[in-house]
């Protein structure tokens, strides 16, 4: 079992139970005999509420941030210190390499010592910790807070309970770190990265239905978009948890910070209104219970996209006119509507606008004056940030015309003032 699977699997027991983990601390330490290529022989991995925020490997030889909260609240001294801690975990952890090895009476091929630690503060305010350590992913060896002893998985730990045992301090070791320091810390922790760490988002949930060839119908419950990681999907038939017919997804990243999962569940057709999805999450204040979305008429989809795509034709073909139009316009020349000239509509008295095509056009950056003002593009003006919209059929009266120059572009008035009236 690698990294992420063991923290989905360890965080999530957090949310079970009458108190709530408020909040979180682990260490995953791997240790790999043969690695593959791309995996060091040895790392470390820390998480404060299912976020990593510290990490050490063999090939860095060092304790480096994760996250930019525990950089910025803790000093040199403390990488220093961490880094040599866990080199020494480092070698201890080759050593029962090599032990288990022998233990297990094998001679080569690939194979990894795992560990985890940690703690939780609850929100009734008490504390829990944990230690556990597998050999090639099976567990065999784990620390029971409760009672203060050690519990072995196969006959083989057997040898380093009795070790332990005999060295009565180990337990007593376990019991102060796993009580005091380990909750000490993630206190600290939780201080540092208080911002990131308090916040919480609910996540979205959906639940859809897909029925096989066969005739199954395989539920799915997607709950996205929640902070923080650890979450519980449970799927209900008739209001019975269904672990044993569920199949669960990890817990994977999103880019925004939150996290996303799934669960199925296989079903009768028949039953599937006797099914509810059940959502546990440190941002709602009761679990919810979600049924199976209703399925949409095909029939009525299909008629949505008809009239979409005859708007879409219209709009198309209005396109396509317009141009046409616009194009047989500019062919013919511009034609005044019969009873109006350039003067008339810019000017009552009858005098000429100062937008006449005889007589004058804008102002060029020379000085000179231009062509007029329904033409399409401006000589001199290409970085004068003005841009206008020709439409052949309607021509602006004057007084439209200079004060949509005036608003849009001051320095004209100031080169106008250099030029002719």
């Amino acid at each position: 079992m690698g990294l992420g699977s063991a923290v989905g699997l360890l965080l999530l027991c957090g949310l079970g139970g009458a108190a709530r983990v408020l909040h979180s601390l682990r260490y995953f330490y791997v240790a790999v005999s043969d690695p593959s290529p791309g995996v060091p022989w040895y790392q470390l991995v820390g998480y404060v509420d299912g976020n990593p925020f510290v990490r050490y490997t063999s090939e860095s030889k060092r304790m480096e941030p994760q996250t930019h909260w525990i950089e910025a609240n803790v000093d040199q001294e403390y990488w220093d210190t961490e880094t040599q801690i866990v080199r020494g975990i480092q070698q201890v952890d080759y050593s029962n390499l090599d032990i288990l090895r022998d233990r297990y009476n094998q001679s080569g091929g690939s194979h990894t010592v795992q560990r985890m630690s940690g703690c939780d503060i609850l929100d009734d305010g008490s504390t829990r910790g944990y230690r556990q350590e597998a050999y090639d992913r099976k567990d065999i060896i784990a620390f029971d807070m409760d009672t203060r002893t050690l519990i072995v998985a196969n006959t083989a730990a057997q040898v380093t309970k009795r070790k332990w045992e005999r060295h009565g301090s180990v337990a007593e070791r376990h019991k102060n770190y796993l009580e005091n320091t380990c909750v000490e810390w993630l206190n600290k922790y939780v201080r540092y990265g208080q911002n990131v760490l308090d916040r919480r988002v609910p996540p979205t949930v959906r639940v859809s239905g897909k029925e096989e060839e066969d005739g199954i119908l395989t539920l799915t419950c997607r709950a996205r978009g929640f902070y923080p990681r650890p979450i519980v999907i449970s799927w209900l038939k008739d209001g019975e948890v269904r672990d044993q017919d569920t199949q669960w997804g990890s817990i994977a990243p999103n880019s925004d910070g939150t996290y996303y999962m799934w669960a199925t569940i296989e079903a009768n057709p028949r039953d599937k209104d006797r099914f509810r999805c059940k959502v546990e999450h440190a941002s709602l204040l009761q679990p919810g219970l979600y049924a199976l979305e209703s399925q949409s008429d095909p029939s009525s989809t299909l008629l949505v996209v008809a009239v979409v795509v005859i708007i879409l034709l219209i709009i198309i073909a209005g396109v396509f006119f317009w141009k046409y139009k616009l194009k047989k316009n500019k062919k013919d020349g511009y034609k005044m509507p019969a009873g109006m000239d350039m003067a008339s509509a810019s000017s009552p008295t009858g005098r000429r606008g100062m937008w006449d095509e005889e007589e004058t056009g804008p102002l060029t950056q020379t000085g000179q004056r231009g062509i007029p003002y329904h033409s399409t593009s401006y000589p001199g003006w290409k970085n004068s940030g003005l841009c206008y919209t020709v439409v052949p059929e309607l021509f602006l009266p004057q007084p439209v015309g200079v004060a949509f120059l005036q608003f849009s572009s001051p320095s004209l008035r100031e080169r106008r003032r250099g030029g002719s009236e």
